[in-house]
């Protein structure tokens, strides 16, 4: 069995940056060494087992597709099912920027939400669905913390290797690409891999609104939802309150709405057209009015 390790080094070799990496999984193990200070975020397009191993603790877990984890201090070991490759996406974050819990979000096509808390913790990092290949957001903020603000992290530079329909994508940074503060609307569309991150939000209350639309290439649909991302450990796992607090949502729209809409145009216009054949080819003569007109030229 061929074991592939992943080992970032040292905190004063990361100075602190983000990585992002995605990797082609397979029956060979992968393991990812995960140093002090930071946290390793992931989620696997379809099925995997994981293994987290600390000291002399060891705990295996199967994580589902699309599903988002958290793990921090210690190494993880990947693993696909048998006769089965899958895409993983994950981020190596330092702990000051996400805390123990983060947020996702997923639509099939497109999500409208809303959140409120009065107890938001002073870092809350939300991940978007990894799946997507286009981002178009739509969003405001209100907080009673003149600190408080919303970062925007994504690659703008990667490494990608296309390999058996798999993109194999690494990159780093360190600084957000757009931040904005409370009371404020933004605007943006990603291409890439990135991440929301509210900052120095904490003791106070934090209400947000945000629309999403995506493009994927999965024709699989895809679930419509805001969610908190488990927190994992050799020992096992904590899922902790959703750190946006109450969540509303107002609209989820997906990719068969598309077709069925499509679909009733097609069918419309074939509907139509069908019509105008029939009267041009059995109205009778007698009630034609070219007819009347051929009959007094003649």
């Amino acid at each position: 069995m061929v074991i592939l390790v992943l080992f970032f080094g040292l905190a004063k070799c990361l100075k602190s940056s983000i990585q992002f990496q995605s990797l082609k999984l397979n029956f060979s193990d992968v393991t990812i060494s995960i140093p002090n200070g930071y946290n390793l975020i992931f989620q696997p397009s379809d099925k995997i087992r994981i293994k987290i191993t600390k000291d002399k603790q060891q705990k295996a877990f199967t994580v589902y597709k699309d599903q988002y984890m958290q793990v921090s201090r210690s190494n993880i070991t990947f693993k696909a099912f048998k006769n089965s490759i899958v895409q993983m996406y994950y981020w190596l974050i330092p702990t000051t920027l996400c805390g123990r819990s983060s947020v996702h979000f997923s639509a099939d096509k497109s999500i409208r939400f809303n959140s409120e808390t009065t107890t938001p913790s002073s870092k809350i990092c939300v991940f978007p669905q990894s799946n997507a290949y286009s981002h178009e957001l739509y969003g405001s903020f209100t907080s009673n913390s003149t600190n408080c603000s919303l970062n925007f992290y994504a690659i703008e530079k990667m490494h990608l290797n296309v390999f058996q329909g798999f993109r194999e994508m690494k990159a780093k940074l360190k600084q957000p690409v757009y931040s904005t503060p409370a009371n404020n609307h933004y605007k943006l569309d990603f291409s890439s891999p990135y991440f929301m991150q509210y900052s120095n939000c904490g003791g106070s209350e934090l209400k947000l609104q945000m629309s999403s639309k995506v493009e994927r290439q999965s024709q699989k649909s895809a679930d419509c939802g805001v969610y908190s991302i488990p927190s994992m450990n050799s020992m096992g796992g904590l899922m902790l309150n959703n750190q946006l607090g109450f969540v509303t949502i107002e609209k989820c729209s997906n990719k068969s709405e598309d077709v069925a809409i499509s679909l009733f145009l097609v069918s419309g216009v074939f509907y139509i057209f069908s019509l105008f054949l029939i009267c041009i080819l059995f109205i009778p003569e007698k009630s034609s009015p070219l007819s009347k007109f051929r009959l007094s030229l003649a």
